[in-house]
């Protein structure tokens, strides 16, 4: 404030220092160029006094800066001091020679052709009919006003350091009350208020800050005061807890949320969504507006978190949010391995039952023929068996999750393919699917059972996302087994993904077909225990392939 009215000061005072010299030089050039006209006149009334008809007799008259010229009242130039006359034109249309012929006397300035600069022309008519002319260039005014110039620039310098020095002392004069003001505002009794030293207009104003600066310390004890007994009941949850006001600012936050959202450890009174970038909190904190508060999960640093929110009302308006962090890290990884144990054995255990459902149904319902029944009944054996095959199974995959050991032994991929199709068969008809495989006699090093499971997932896949009147194609050929159909196809940004466990292409259909989204995730596992390398080729609407390459040292030991 001191710089900003010290320079208007000065640029007041220099301003008007500045003004007083344009306008005192304004005045005397004019009362010179003034008083050089006057001279330049007299100087001409003179000569012409002193003319004694003698031409030849008038350039004694002539000075530098004076210039005599007679013109005849033909315009013809008779004398000129400054040159021959008999080179000069006729001055018959001169200005000042047009005025003096017909009024006794003229003047004029203009731009002169022989001097090419401005010239200041005074014309006499004699009394014989003559015209005497005296003139003199402008730069003979200047050159008069010259003898100002050092006392114009001395002003200016005078009215400048006057300028500053007073700009300086002025607003030390009327900042110095304030300044004394602004250093005794905690005293009730302020230094000026009383002593008059500080100007008495800002009295009510003083007394109002006074007033207010007490009530704002008094509020801001009893909030430090609340701050540390909430700080000391919420310092020990184990769970996070985070107090906003009205603005989601931080009001108080436990180290438990400190250290889950990475805050930094001095962010009371940041903003939250500002100091965290953590996805999810915004929405925790505008649902919490809802009856009955705001249920959230937040995913952060390889962490899942149950967010609890809930506003705080005061006077029927939202004054703040509190958030209840919960770890469920734990409990979801649990919740998933049960849900995906669930989901396993029911994928692994539904397709036998149905098969024994629909030979169950044909026997009932009697569309099985007298003869039909005892080989309907080996089938249904044959399942409820592998039912039981399966639960092994599935146990057995989940140790090999913990890294048991691999069975191995030799396979035939074809017959194995062929096995696993016909019990595929009544699927198939039921999804009005074409089931055909063909291959050759390759053999394998592998485990039967889980291979089994694997050729078993891929025509399942097939037949299910398939569309009536398809067909699925299965072929073994030198270690490698392609499975192809002609079904809805994978759109390309699910082909890398449509492996992992528990994912769907489409939701809908997966629900509609009783998938769950593991098929294709145990075909990668157990391709990856049998080191078989693992390929999908997808179009939508067009259909899927996928390929499984066993490598050739598995072939090999199974050749030999």
């Amino acid at each position: 404030m001191e710089e900003k009215l010290t320079l208007r000061f000065l640029g007041m005072g220099l301003f008007a220092a500045v003004l007083a010299c344009v306008l005192t030089g304004t005045v005397l050039l004019r009362s010179f160029t003034g008083q050089v006209k006057q001279d330049l006149q007299q100087s001409a009334h003179l000569i012409a006094a002193a003319y004694d008809g003698n031409p030849d007799s008038l350039a004694r008259y002539a000075l530098d800066q004076l210039r005599i010229t007679l013109i005849a009242p033909d315009g013809q130039v008779r004398v000129e001091s400054s040159q021959d006359a008999q080179q000069m034109d006729n001055h018959g249309d001169r200005p000042e020679i047009v005025q003096a012929l017909a009024q006794g006397e003229g003047e004029a300035m203009r731009q002169s052709e022989t001097y090419l600069q401005e010239v200041y022309y005074y014309a006499l008519r004699l009394d014989n009919g003559d015209v005497l002319r005296a003139s003199m260039t402008t730069g003979a005014f200047y050159n008069s006003f010259e003898i100002a110039y050092p006392y114009l620039v001395g002003m200016i310098l005078l009215l400048a350091a006057l300028s500053i020095l007073l700009s300086v002392l002025l607003t030390r004069k009327i900042l110095r009350p304030i300044r004394d003001l602004a250093a005794n505002i905690d005293d009730v009794n302020v230094r000026g208020t009383e002593n008059n030293q500080v100007y008495a207009e800002l009295a009510p104003f003083v007394r109002e800050i006074q007033s207010q600066r007490r009530q704002i310390t008094f509020q801001f004890a009893q909030l430090e005061e609340e701050r540390a007994k909430m700080s000391l009941i919420i310092a020990h949850m184990s769970e996070g807890l985070i107090v906003l006001d009205g603005r989601n600012r931080i009001i108080a936050v436990n180290q438990s949320a400190r250290e889950s959202l990475r805050l930094p450890q001095r962010c009371e009174g940041e903003n939250l969504l500002y100091v965290s970038n953590v996805q999810g909190l915004r929405e925790a904190i505008t649902g919490a507006e809802g009856a009955g508060g705001h249920c959230a999960t937040l995913e952060h640093g390889g962490r899942t978190y149950r967010v609890f929110s809930d506003v705080v009302i005061s006077a029927g308006a939202r004054v703040g949010v509190v958030l209840l962090m919960v770890d469920i890290t734990q409990t979801q990884a649990l919740e998933r391995m049960r849900q995906e144990f669930t989901a396993n054995v029911s994928h692994e255990l539904k397709t036998p039952l149905t098969s024994i459902s629909g030979y169950a149904e044909m026997i009932e319902t009697g569309i099985a023929q007298e003869g039909d029944i005892q080989r309907f009944a080996e089938r249904i054996h044959k399942e409820a068996t592998r039912m039981i095959a399966l639960i092994g199974d599935i146990m057995r995959l989940s140790a090999l999750d913990e890294g048991a050991a691999v069975a191995c032994e030799r396979v035939a991929l074809a017959q194995l393919a062929r096995e696993t199709a016909e019990s595929q068969e009544l699927s198939a008809r039921q999804h009005e699917v074409e089931l055909t495989v063909s291959g050759d006699d390759t053999c394998v090093m592998g485990d039967r059972t889980l291979l089994r499971e694997m050729i078993h997932n891929l025509i399942d896949n097939a037949v299910r996302y398939n569309r009536p009147d398809g067909s699925v194609q299965v072929r073994v050929s030198q270690g490698v087994l392609m499975v192809r159909d002609t079904g809805i196809g994978i759109p390309k940004e699910s082909c890398e993904r449509v492996f992992e466990r528990f994912y769907r292409v489409d939701k809908s259909r997966s629900r509609e077909t009783g998938g769950t989204g593991l098929g294709l995730a145990i075909v990668r596992h157990v391709a990856q225990l049998h080191h078989a390398e693992l390929s999908l080729e997808s179009e939508e609407g067009v259909g899927t392939t996928i390929t499984v390459r066993f490598k050739e040292e598995k072939r090999s030991a199974a050749e030999s």
